[in-house]
């Protein structure tokens, strides 16, 4: 009631541009507040309305002044109702001020200090601009353009109001942004861009169009990030950009109960210890494996499957990744070996300046080689002089943008892949394992249990059920590397890696004691009954593991694949294994001893034979017959000219 009533009082004034102060201005306090002054108000119509002499503006912002000193009361009366509508919020216990704030406060206004501690205004500064007054405007304007292209982007209501031109609509969003400091502005863009991408990925929008959209990334800074600020930087960033962007109160997602509820169980919950994140499954490994090897997937979807599959062998943190040194990423007959310049331990500034990190060659589950399939990928990228593994990429995730990812856009990647696994399969009688047509693994939400951190922890615990002692597995992850000098580091870490990795590669494959995931599976059933899904078809897909004389194992003969050469170039697949071609294969094979040279013949299906020679001459003679008539009657037409027995 009281808005229309100020809004008509403006026409009684006789303020000829009404309709564009309307359409401009959510409500008349708000127009109120944006004026402090009468050369404010006609700096307020100059920008509105355009093409009019200057006695025009001079006119319209006395007239607009006035009024505002004459409507106290009803401007006081649409505050009241504006401020009953906002929800509270429990303000933070600010922290103890630190030396690095009492510093910025003494040196604010020092320019030589500045000239020193501040590069970008050494800049200005030298470009020979003056005062830190021109530098905070010029700023100001810089980040506050970032800002707007976002609110622009969302489709805000802001980015609907009638402007003349561009230029004119900046003009309008600086203030918009009210008494907000450049530094400020800057951290809200640069915290909104982090939020922009996974958005972008996840819900194919750059604004959030729900609450449930804003609680999902939340849930996904808590995970990945873990820091208590992060949220609250994030919803600072929302609410920056929703009243800016002129969102009435009662739509802003920052003020929504569910929003808050979420913050504050958050912080309330903000732990004394940190939880876990919990493995991979077996199941999510050898689909990751088939899914770098099939080429009908997103070229570059394929090279973050392969990172995420070193993520796991190597004991990985995701940070890790973009400290590898792509130079020294070599693969040889034993395995990839590589190099880490830079890490969270490690680096140029601390102790230990770079360690090794080792893959086994035969290091497989499916039957792919996905490792040196993956890292042709990478190589086919080319630009091998960078000291960091991931790029930037799109949605469709086709083709890289050469630009640093940092870690916790990388960790949205991984995730956005690990949406797009399918169920893995092994049918009777097949070596290798195949994927399912239109079978996912994660369906809906799920990948949303597993976090950055889940790949790194894959092999430390299993390596733990079977045995490995901690001092051994401290070498997986290189928290023995601050203990050794760096040659002793190196020697005993590659071979204690390499043992694990193949205990857990033979043990999963078949032998006791075996691999149990009930618990991982109770945690995951548990995290879907709360969020209101049917547990049981995302569960029973991952499970794929067999029970064998009382051990949970995947029930295969491994190392699944072998033949590697002496070098890198000889290191190479059989034809169409990259493809995932599923050719018919002979069901015998024949093995001759080098010792006796005694020839077996062995089944591949569950009904074969196996026929032992003696190393004799003469009996060798009369064996070789019967085994050639014995075979041509059970061997395909196509493997008989093939046979071949010495």
């Amino acid at each position: 009631m009281e808005d229309e009533r100020l809004w008509n009082s403006l026409l009684g004034e006789g303020i000829e541009a009404h309709s564009e102060l309307r359409a401009t201005f959510l409500t008349p306090w708000h127009l109120a507040v944006s004026v402090l002054d009468e050369a404010d108000a006609i700096t307020v119509f100059r920008q509105l309305v355009s093409g009019e002499p200057e006695i025009f503006y001079e006119q319209q912002g006395r007239l607009l002044w006035r009024w505002i000193g004459r409507n106290q009361d009803l401007l006081q009366r649409v505050q009241a109702r504006l401020l009953s509508k906002c929800r509270r919020v429990e303000a933070y216990m600010a922290p103890p001020v630190s030396a690095a704030e009492v510093y910025d406060a003494v040196s604010s206004h020092h320019v030589v200090l500045k000239k020193v501690v501040r590069r970008s205004q050494r800049r200005w500064l030298t470009a020979g601009s003056g005062t830190l007054a021109e530098i905070e405007q010029k700023s100001k304007q810089f980040w506050g353009n970032i800002l707007l292209g976002y609110m622009v982007e969302a489709q805000l209501p802001f980015s609907q109001l009638p402007v003349a031109d561009e230029s004119q609509r900046r003009e309008i969003a600086l203030r918009a942004f009210g008494a907000r400091r450049s530094k400020t502005l800057r951290n809200r863009a640069r915290c909104w861009r982090k939020a922009r991408d996974w958005f972008l990925s996840f819900k194919g929008t750059a604004f959030p169009t729900s609450n449930l959209d804003v609680v999902g990334y939340m849930i996904f800074l808590e995970q990945e990030v873990g820091a208590k600020s992060c949220i609250n930087d994030f919803l600072a960033a929302l609410s920056v950009l929703e009243d800016a962007g002129q969102v009435s109160v009662s739509n802003q997602l920052c003020k929504d109960r569910l929003v808050l509820a979420a913050s504050k169980s958050y912080v309330a919950s903000a732990p004394s210890g940190q939880k876990q994140a919990p493995p991979l499954t077996v199941a999510m490994l050898i689909s990751l494996e088939l899914y770098v090897c099939d080429r009908r997937n997103p070229m570059y979807a394929r090279c973050l499957a392969w990172a995420c599959l070193l993520c796991v062998w190597a004991c990985m943190r995701i940070s890790d990744l973009q400290g590898i040194d792509m130079s020294r990423l070599k693969l040889f007959s034993a395995g990839l070996r590589g190099s880490l310049v830079r890490t969270k331990t490690t680096g140029s500034d601390k102790k230990v300046a770079e360690v090794p990190f080792f893959v086994r060659r035969d290091a497989n589950l499916s039957g792919s080689d996905w490792l040196r399939i993956g890292r042709q990928l990478w190589v086919d990228l080319g630009h091998l002089n960078r000291d960091f593994l991931v790029w930037q990429t799109g949605a469709a995730m086709d083709e890289p943008r050469l630009r640093y990812a940092a870690p916790e856009v990388i960790a949205g990647y991984m995730r956005n892949v690990w949406a797009h696994l399918r169920v893995p399969e092994k049918k009777f009688g097949r070596q290798r394992w195949e994927l399912k047509e239109d079978a996912w693994l994660l369906a809906g939400d799920c990948y949303m249990f597993w976090s950055g951190h889940s790949m790194r922890h894959f092999l430390p615990t299993v390596s733990a059920i079977f045995g490995e002692p901690k001092d051994r597995r401290d070498y997986l992850g290189r928290w023995h590397v601050g203990l050794h000098q760096s040659a002793d580091y190196l020697h005993t870490c590659r071979q204690i890696v390499l043992d694990v990795q193949k205990l857990v590669c033979d043990k999963l494959c078949g032998g006791k004691p075996g691999y149990d995931e009930d618990e991982l599976f109770a945690e995951l059933r548990q995290w879907l009954v709360v969020r209101g899904c049917d547990p049981d078809p995302v569960v029973k897909s991952h499970m794929i593991m067999r029970l064998v004389d009382g051990a949970r194992v995947l029930n295969q003969r491994w190392p699944m694949i072998g033949g590697f050469g002496e070098a890198e170039a000889d290191v190479s697949l059989p034809e169409g294994q990259e493809e995932g071609a599923q050719g018919q294969a002979s069901p015998f094979w024949v093995s001759v001893s080098r010792k006796s040279g005694q020839e077996t013949s062995h089944s591949q299906s569950v009904l074969g034979v196996a026929l032992e020679l003696p190393s004799g001459g003469g009996r060798l003679e009369g064996h070789r017959e019967f085994r050639r008539q014995l075979l041509s009657t059970m061997l395909p037409r196509s493997d008989r000219n093939q046979l071949q027995l010495r």
